[in-house]
């Protein structure tokens, strides 16, 4: 099961680093950060680089998490493993689903930019990649900026996210 460590913003990749140095395997599966293709537009040409998809957000898979939260103790950075009331905060299986889907078929936690086909009234006519399937849950666009907002469930509530765009006929 995924479960959520919360950690400084921009600090993410430094702190799945330590733990892979610093904590035993035994202790979890696999610790990684899930990430987004972003566009800068620097000399009318844009830029791909990459963002966490949520900020301050550690992802670990464990079966143990108890352990892993003991184990955690050593490791010397600012980390806090989610929960209230004794227990702790799991991604739910349709949670972690939906995030499979978003990231596609790609290695490495990567969700990528859909294209998207945009009318002369600059509304989205039809899309592909992850965002063909999340059409219904966009709550903003901001195609200048190359990036739609998408509302999912995350955590036991709703979340906005923003997912990277190509307009047809970029780049």
């Amino acid at each position: 099961m995924w479960y959520v460590i919360q950690t400084i913003t921009g600090k993410e990749i430094e702190l799945v680093s330590v733990i892979d140095r610093v904590l035993a395997k035994d202790s979890y599966k696999t610790c990684f950060v899930i990430q987004r293709e972003c566009v800068w537009r620097i000399e009318g040409r844009c830029r791909v680089h990459i963002k966490p998809l949520f900020p301050s957000y550690v992802f670990v898979e464990t079966d143990t998490p108890e352990a892993f939260f003991f184990a955690l103790k050593r490791v010397p950075k600012l980390t806090k493993l989610l929960g209230g009331d004794g227990t702790f905060w799991g991604v739910q299986k349709e949670e972690e689903a939906l995030l499979r889907r978003l990231m596609g078929d790609e290695p490495g936690y990567l969700v990528r930019r859909s294209p998207v086909k945009v009318d002369s009234e600059g509304l989205i006519v039809s899309a592909e990649g992850v965002l063909k399937d999340y059409l219904d849950r966009i709550v903003k666009k901001r195609l200048r900026k190359r990036v739609v907002v998408i509302e999912i469930p995350f955590l036991g509530r709703k979340r906005l996210v923003e997912i990277g765009v190509r307009v047809a006929g970029d780049e």
